[in-house]
């Protein structure tokens, strides 16, 4: 498999990823803290990350839990 372009938050990084769960695991985040992702402007719900594919050129947004007051 060959690197691709994708943004993540805003920043442009190469990855060998070929679908979310691998791009999270890759730039080594925890998957037992609270973490939302969305793909070009759509969340991708946490059960779905390992089939959500990536493309080059695709937008990852990264979203911390918010607290609600």
């Amino acid at each position: 498999m060959k690197a691709m372009e994708v943004s993540v938050n805003g920043k442009l990084i190469r990855t060998y990823a070929s679908d979310l769960h691998a791009l999270l695991r890759e730039r080594g985040l925890l998957f037992n803290r609270a973490l939302g992702c969305a793909l070009n402007h759509t969340f991708v719900p946490r059960h779905h990350w390992s089939r959500q594919s990536l493309h080059a050129g695709d937008r990852v947004e990264l979203l911390p839990p918010r607290a609600v007051v």
